[in-house]
């Protein structure tokens, strides 16, 4: 291997695509190849968006959308219906940059629907390095145009993709997102998830034990992804913090508790800081203070947190540990001041570390789950102290399950092997689960039929669920 080729595989193994949404299995054909017919130069909404993602993964301002209507040729540049964004072949890490990009459109997603992003995101055509990928060939040929597209990516979007009408934006959440369950003062449940179309909705029961309200979108956009985490705080409002498709933290609260309105989203993550690719994790402290633990585009586990209550976040992210993690992280906190970390490998296996108090060192991880293979977990974990000191965790397997493992006596190992909770695998993402004042557990999670199912035990940690219903 030649000094060029050593550069090369590195610029590869380091560049980096977008975020990608969850997505449930259903998809959107292919664009037909529909060329300009008329002249609206407007930017269109879909496209700026794709731009915006862009700018964001990789820093660089893109090199237009519109084009004039008395410039020579047809192009869809002229309907603002496409994109060109910067790369230089010619450079070893741009050329792998601009390889991440166009790969990660036409890759495989893990429902097995190929081309995903692509049609997702509505694009009929991309050019890049002098060839062209379009949807009536669906293969890369040569691409012989006046311009090499050496300089910069093009992409250019059927009408659906073009108004934001196809999955990239109707579809974020689908079938992938855990809900988020709150169980407030007064013994009612508040339900809070993220649903079709990447909208936070949330809803509650009027009186413990009872029926719960129709979903209520609590705020406008549509950029939330993945599993939200909603606080609690002593005044009787709630925080919610989810993660958007570009990437960042972003946070909203309700002036009156439940029931009441939600503000307008804030990002809460570091402006300019590297993205976050799992879920928030976001902690009360007893100070009433706000700390969020995440996971990087890296891999790596970072915090941040609130100098005072309400105030602002952290200019920049903690980093706790490097590593390759993924998902987002599940947080403890002990009697005595402790912190306890829980998160999955890319592997499958959780593994876990803590710290004996505010600002002390987290000790070394440890691998915390049994099992690999058919048994390796897929989705995020929940792990829940329990009244008498000992730690359990639920979580979905590949096999679609839910299983829960426990210490046998506080500060013990966990159990060498999960107990399934559920006879089928009909789950997917990350549980929730509420420890009621009678001792007793309900676990909530998203079935891959879009539902959300819900099962209890009698007799609180360890003691035998009931069947499974919907919620």
């Amino acid at each position: 291997m030649t000094v060029d080729d050593e550069r090369q595989a590195a610029a590869g193994a380091a560049a980096k695509a977008p975020p990608t949404p969850e997505f449930g299995p259903q998809i959107d054909g292919y664009q037909p190849m529909q060329g300009q017919t008329d002249c609206d130069p407007t930017a269109k909404p879909g496209v700026v968006e794709i731009r915006d993602l862009l700018r964001a993964t990789y820093g660089r301002p893109d090199l237009g959308i519109s084009r004039a209507c008395g410039v020579r040729g047809q192009s869809e540049h002229k309907e603002g219906r496409a994109l060109d964004y910067p790369f230089n072949a010619n450079d070893a890490n741009q050329r792998a940059e601009g390889d991440a990009l166009v790969n990660w459109m036409l890759a495989t997603d893990q429902w097995g629907n190929k081309h995903a992003i692509l049609r997702r995101m509505g694009i009929m055509y991309v050019i890049w390095n002098r060839r062209i990928w379009a949807t009536n060939t669906k293969a890369w040929t040569a691409y012989s145009g006046s311009s090499p597209h050496t300089d910069h990516v093009h992409i250019s979007f059927g009408w659906p993709g073009a108004r934001k009408q196809t999955t990239w934006w109707t579809g974020r959440g689908s079938g992938l997102g855990g809900p988020e369950m709150v169980l407030f003062p007064d013994g009612r449940i508040g339900s809070y998830a993220v649903q079709p179309g990447g909208h936070l909705h949330g809803r509650g029961q009027k009186k413990p034990g009872g029926l719960f309200t129709p979903w209520e979108r609590l705020t406008s956009g549509g950029n939330c992804v993945g599993s939200p985490s909603v606080l609690q705080f002593a005044d009787g409002t709630v925080g919610a913090y989810v993660r958007s498709v570009l990437g960042t933290v972003m946070g909203t609260g309700n002036a009156n508790g439940p029931g009441s309105a939600f503000g307008p989203w804030q990002q809460t993550s570091p402006a300019g800081a590297m993205r976050v690719s799992g879920d928030p994790a976001m902690v009360l402290n007893t100070d009433g203070t706000v700390t969020t633990y995440a996971v990087l585009a890296d891999g790596s586990l970072n915090r941040q947190s609130q100098k005072q209550p309400g105030g602002a976040f952290d200019a920049a992210w903690t980093r706790l540990d490097g590593g390759s993690f993924v998902g987002r992280p599940a947080v403890v906190r002990f009697s005595g001041g402790g912190t306890g970390l829980y998160v999955r490998t890319p592997s499958g296996t959780l593994i876990g570390t803590s710290d004996s108090g505010p600002g002390t060192a987290f000790g070394p991880w440890q691998q915390t789950s049994p099992g690999g293979g058919a048994m390796a977990v897929a989705g995020d974990p929940e792990v829940i102290l329990a009244a008498d000191g000992t730690l359990h965790t639920y979580v979905v397997l590949a096999d679609g399950s839910l299983n829960a493992q426990g210490q046998k006596k506080p500060g013990g190992l966990f159990e060498q092997a999960w107990r399934r909770l559920s006879d089928g695998g009909m789950f997917t993402g990350r549980p929730s689960v509420l420890q009621f004042r009678d001792g007793t557990v309900g676990v909530y999670v998203r079935g891959r039929d879009g539902n959300f199912w819900a099962t209890g035990n009698a007799n609180g940690p360890g003691s035998a669920f009931g069947p499974w219903h919907t919620v």
